[in-house]
């Protein structure tokens, strides 16, 4: 097996050292037991061969039962669809039992930008079927949110802004962010220089959690330190953004 052999860090022509044999049973024992093989053990002998100073070695390696993922029940979701959890995890009951699978949903949830942690827990066995019943448990981050923020620059003076969105939307994941941005400038006199109102809302894609489909709508003004005149801009995007 490709793998296996990718596994073992013993060459040919490599010092004997049974530390480094325990690390490549300890690495194949690790790749089994990933993927469902809860019970897998592996073991290695050395046997002295006719050229001087050689010896070869013989891994032995149990799989045991291959366990699959049993009922998969959520936690904690008051905000958050279950249909919409289970689309961001990607696993389905009866697949093999894989606690690198369990890592990547973890961290296909988190990117999500929707909950502050998540927790996956074994459950009870079914030693019949040899299926393991996980339990999925979120804690969801606020879901409504208000941002305000102040800054200055050579060219707009002061600017101010406000935003107001959602986390999620209709319990499935999509966002409505709504922004509103102002500059004045103080050099001479007060008055209203530039403006923005801007609206997006985005949808989650599961092509990959970190792909959101987005539809925004502006509205810009400006009135430039140089020109006794300004303009005005309205718009519309729409886009995939990572």
């Amino acid at each position: 097996d490709e793998v296996l052999l990718d596994l073992v860090k013993i060459r040919l022509d490599s010092k004997l050292n049974v530390k480094l044999l325990k690390e490549d049973c300890e690495r194949i024992r690790t790749y089994y037991q990933e993927r469902g093989y809860l019970g897998a053990y592996c073991s290695f002998k050395t046997e002295s061969v006719t050229s001087p100073g050689m010896a070869s070695v013989t891994y032995s390696i149990i799989e045991g039962d291959l366990y699959y993922f049993g009922n998969i029940y959520y936690e904690g979701n008051k905000k958050t669809n279950e249909r919409f959890l289970r689309k961001i995890i990607r696993l389905r009951e009866g697949d093999p039992f894989s606690r690198k699978s369990i890592l990547e949903m973890q961290s296909r949830m988190m990117r999500t930008g929707l909950f502050i942690d998540v927790a996956i827990g074994n459950g009870q066995l079914d030693e019949k079927s040899n299926h393991i019943s996980i339990t999925v448990r979120v804690k969801e981050k606020k879901l409504y949110y208000t941002d305000f923020g102040t800054g200055y620059d050579s060219e707009d003076s002061w600017k101010n802004f406000v935003t107001w969105g959602n986390r999620n939307l209709d319990g499935f994941g999509k966002q409505i962010k709504v922004t509103g941005l102002y500059a004045a400038d103080y050099d001479k006199e007060f008055y209203f220089k530039k403006g923005e109102i801007n609206f997006r809302y985005q949808d989650l894609v599961f092509i990959h959690p970190r792909i959101s489909q987005s539809l925004q709508m502006f509205y810009r003004t400006d009135k430039p330190k140089s020109v006794n005149f300004g303009y005005e801009k309205v718009g519309l995007d729409l886009g995939l953004n990572y």
